[in-house]
């Protein structure tokens, strides 16, 4: 995902965005503009979300909660987590806790298949 000022691809280079300066950074291919990411499509949602959901936010007081989106991704998710007074693990510790996992011990596939034949074949002739 792409944006002109937060995460231009390689392509802008510092340059006016264009179709030949906002290029895929693996493809190379014309990125396209959404219809609706624009200027005068934002005023709109603006408008609409100050007239249709603020005054809710009012009413549901009591079980809204906000969490600030303008911070690093890792720290916003440990607000969201403390929000609803959820416990998160780093990422790092989450892999060891499954690698550490104990693994079930399945017996032999010779003595599973003897006991209890899943599949007959017939020999090709």
């Amino acid at each position: 995902s792409y944006h002109v000022k937060f995460s231009p691809p390689k392509s802008l280079a510092g340059r006016e965005a264009s179709t030949e300066t906002m290029l895929d950074d693996e493809t190379s291919e014309p990125l396209v503009q959404r219809a609706d990411d624009t200027a005068e499509a934002l005023k709109s949602r603006l408008e609409a979300y100050h007239k249709q959901t603020v005054p809710l936010l009012g009413h549901y007081e009591a079980v809204v909660k906000s969490v600030d989106g303008n911070k690093d991704k890792g720290l916003i998710w440990r607000d969201i987590a403390s929000v609803l007074s959820i416990e998160v693990k780093p990422v790092k510790e989450e892999k060891k806790a499954i690698e550490e996992k104990p693994r079930r011990e399945l017996p032999p596939l010779k003595k599973v298949c003897k006991e209890k034949p899943l599949l007959a074949l017939k020999k090709a002739k």
